[in-house]
């Protein structure tokens, strides 16, 4: 009978030791390996995004095919498409463009105010189109103060919006 039966030996328990040791050493170091592999190809896929197609920054330019012409309005620059074959001529894209908010305008700093005079905007039991999830006087809300308030930004004077 071998001198270590009934007992354990010191060289195979040792042996035991450095092998789990090694064998968690190698589990770790894939675990921090594959870890910093997917953080740098999570970064460098949303550098690409910005770019949408990743050949460099985007042109803020207009597609050549489309001739456009500089116009100052209010102070302000402004770009307007020459478009000879819609009809609209020069002097109506700038009619249009002039009820364009300032650029100082910020529509979303402002304040809700009350106003019964041109609100609602449509009667509710009259629009047909009105989902089911919308209409609060179908299902009985007696409270229609709610329609008369509207979105008045700081420093800006919306037009009223006409369909």
């Amino acid at each position: 009978m071998p001198k270590w039966a009934g007992q354990t030996n010191p060289n195979t328990s040792n042996s035991n030791m450095m092998l789990s040791t090694t064998s968690s050493w190698g589990i770790r170091s894939s675990f921090q390996f594959l870890t910093v592999f997917l953080i740098v190809l999570v970064i460098s896929v949303l550098y690409l995004a910005q770019n949408q197609d990743g050949s460099g920054p985007r042109s803020t330019s207009p597609p050549p095919e489309y001739p456009t012409t500089t116009t100052q309005i209010d102070g302000s620059r402004s770009r307007v498409a020459a478009d000879d074959e819609s009809g609209t001529s020069m002097e109506e894209q700038l009619q249009m463009m002039a009820i364009v908010p300032s650029p100082r305008c910020d529509v979303f700093s402002g304040k809700w105010v009350f106003d019964n005079k041109t609100y609602p905007l449509y009667k509710e039991r009259e629009c047909t189109f009105m989902s089911d999830q919308l209409a609060c006087q179908k299902y009985g809300r007696q409270d229609l103060s709610y329609q008369f308030w509207r979105w008045q930004p700081h420093q800006c004077d919306l037009p009223r919006f006409v369909s």
